[in-house]
C-alpha cells in the first residue's frame, strides 16, 4: 500500500472516530443492529462484527453496549417508540369514535408496521427479553405502546362507553385493549411466519376484516 492511500486510510478513520466521540456511536449501532435484525434475524447480529463494520472498536461499542442482549434490548425500544408515534398517528385523527373506529386504526397502523418490519416484529413479539427488568427503557416503551391502545378504549376515548371497576383492578378500556392487541399479535405474527398466507394487495382489506371481526366480538 502506498504511503498515501495509507494515509488516506488513517486520515479516515480517525474522521470516523471523531464523528462518533460526541455520541453519534449509540445511534449508529442502534441503526446498524436493526438493519441487520431486519435483513437476517437477531441470530445474524454480532456486536464485534457491528462495531468492525461501522469502522470503531469492540472497545468502543462496548461502552454503549456491554453485550449482544444490550443492544437487542435497544434495538426493540426504538421499534416500540417507533410503533407509538404511528400508533399515535393514526387515533389522534379520530374524534368521538366508535369501537370499530378505533380498532380499525390501531389494526391498520400495527398492520402496517408489522408488514413493513418482518423478521423485528417477530422479534418483538418472541421470548420476553426484559424479564429480568434490566432494560428499564425497553418496558417503558412497550408499556407507553399498550398504555396509548388502553387510553382509546378508556371513556374519554370511546363514544358514549360506559366504563366499570372490574374486580382485577383493571378498568374495561384496559381490558379491551389486552384482548384487542392480543388478537391483532396474533393474526400479524401468524402472517409473518407465513402460517396466514394474505397477498400483498389484499393485506389492508384483510386487517380491515379482521377489526370489524374484533370489534364485533367486544360488542
Amino acid at each position: 500500500m502506498s504511503s498515501s492511500k495509507l494515509e488516506d486510510q488513517r486520515s479516515n478513520t480517525e474522521r470516523t472516530r471523531e464523528n462518533y466521540h460526541h455520541g453519534n456511536l449509540r445511534t449508529a449501532l442502534i441503526a446498524g443492529a436493526t438493519d441487520i435484525i431486519r435483513q437476517g434475524g437477531a441470530e445474524a447480529l454480532s456486536l464485534r462484527a457491528l462495531a468492525a463494520t461501522i469502522g470503531v472498536t469492540h472497545r468502543a461499542s462496548s461502552a454503549h453496549f456491554r453485550n449482544k442482549d444490550a443492544l437487542v434490548a435497544a434495538v426493540l425500544t426504538n421499534a416500540y417508540e417507533r410503533l407509538d408515534r404511528k400508533l399515535e398517528n393514526a387515533l389522534n385523527v379520530l374524534e368521538a369514535p366508535a369501537v370499530e373506529q378505533i380498532v380499525q386504526a390501531i389494526a391498520t397502523a400495527y398492520g402496517a408496521f408489522a408488514r413493513n418490519e418482518g423478521e423485528l416484529f417477530l422479534l418483538m413479539n418472541g421470548r420476553r427479553m426484559n424479564a429480568s427488568g434490566e432494560h428499564v427503557d425497553l418496558e417503558r416503551a412497550l408499556q407507553r405502546v399498550f398504555g396509548r391502545v388502553a387510553d382509546a378504549f378508556s371513556s374519554k376515548g370511546i363514544k358514549k362507553a360506559r366504563l366499570v371497576e372490574l374486580k382485577s383492578g383493571k378498568q374495561d378500556g384496559e381490558l379491551i385493549a389486552l384482548h384487542v392487541w392480543a388478537c391483532l399479535s396474533g393474526v400479524l405474527v401468524q402472517r409473518a411466519l407465513g402460517r396466514i398466507r394474505v397477498r400483498d394487495d389484499l393485506f389492508e382489506t384483510y386487517m380491515r376484516d379482521t377489526a370489524i371481526r374484533i370489534a364485533q366480538g367486544i360488542r
